[in-house]
């Protein structure tokens, strides 16, 4: 999550929106995560915990997920789980979503 910040900050100006959702209901703790490493972009708790619908209409295998979104609502790239180097893939995507 802390590599999406960069992302963020380069594209929100652009259009760009991150919207990171916490299915696993950690509260305090999210919360300090969140301060602790200055995270500016939306977070949600859905305090629905592992059986979280989210994860079966997305078809989730390994969190975090991360959706690019156009302005109509439709998902344009999906990709769960989050290893070094992934935000390369990631910007790449953003970058050809936004037209840029």
């Amino acid at each position: 999550m802390p590599r999406l910040e960069p992302i963020w900050k380069k594209y929100r100006d652009q259009g760009l929106s991150i919207v990171a959702i916490d299915i696993n209901q950690r509260g305090k703790a999210a919360l300090k995560f969140i301060e602790e490493k200055n995270l500016s972009y939306i977070f949600l708790e859905t305090h629905v915990g592992p059986d979280d619908p989210m994860q079966k209409v997305f078809n989730v295998k390994a969190l975090p997920v991360n959706m690019i979104v156009n302005n109509e609502g439709k998902i344009l790239f999906l990709h769960d789980s989050f290893t070094e180097g992934d935000e390369v893939r990631l910007e790449n995507e953003i970058r050809i979503a936004l037209g840029l």
